[in-house]
């Protein structure tokens, strides 16, 4: 019998569809400090700046969760599919927009997707972390793409595991990740993929840190700054990777 891709990282699959089950009923309300909604902010400017929303685009979301990019980038309910492998977080994403399609489902099969009918991916938070083999997911992705279809996804830095804000860290629990350095991302994306305009910035350096007591509004304003320097210059300094490009 032909062995399934990620047969053998099943268990760990299930470690985190388990503990992301679990966290369900309490992620939005984890998220709601000043430093988190900034971040939100900031994210969301950016993709509303790369990717401008307009009706047609087919916009595929992994590791969607409870549904957070469509708080601050609200696509159109009949272009929009988010995929995430707990079952809870799909119930909670369902409740926000009931109009919007989710489904349950490993990023690493993405075989209920056509191929060539996505014209833009989206991966926030480092989801993408969690695609054990990214190998595996690149190539789907790749597949799913249009020719021309952009990208923008959100990894962990190997340095976000000790950020104390963490959701897991907070409630002490540890699953499987996939971590790598902006430099084995730019090699998996361009080189090994072939995916064109790839870009690599860091995303949240030390804001939490050195003001944490800071208001929304100045935070959002040092996060951009930090992005735009520290970002660009040494983005493993940072708690994400920002990876965008095109097929």
């Amino acid at each position: 019998m032909r062995k399934s891709p990620t047969s053998d990282v099943q268990p760990q699959i299930a470690q985190i569809k388990g503990a992301y089950d679990s966290l369900a009923p309490v992620y939005d309300n984890t998220y709601l400090s000043p430093i988190c909604l900034a971040e939100n902010d900031v994210i969301f400017s950016f993709l509303h700046h790369l990717l401008p929303l307009e009706e047609g685009p087919d916009v595929l979301e992994l590791a969607c969760g409870t549904g957070l990019l469509l708080d601050g980038y609200p696509v159109h309910a009949a272009d929009y599919t988010g995929l995430d492998i707990s079952p809870a977080m799909i119930a909670e994403a369902k409740k926000k927009y009931p109009g919007h399609h989710f489904q349950i489902g490993d990023m690493h099969d993405l075989s209920a997707i056509p191929s060539g009918s996505i014209d833009r991916c989206i991966c926030i938070f480092g989801g993408l972390s969690y695609a054990l083999r990214p190998i595996v997911l690149l190539g789907e992705l790749r597949r799913v793409l249009r020719t021309g279809g952009q990208f923008f996804l959100m990894a962990y830095s190997p340095r976000y595991l000790d950020r104390p804000s963490y959701i897991l860290n907070q409630h002490k629990m540890t699953i499987p990740t996939s971590l790598h350095t902006a430099h084995s991302w730019r090699f998996l994306f361009s080189q090994l993929y072939g995916f064109e305009e790839v870009f690599i910035q860091g995303f949240h350096a030390y804001v939490e840190t050195l003001f944490p007591h800071a208001s929304r509004r100045f935070l959002r304003t040092a996060l951009t700054l930090e992005a735009a320097t520290i970002g660009q210059l040494t983005p493993d300094a940072c708690y994400f990777h920002i990876i965008t490009g095109r097929k």
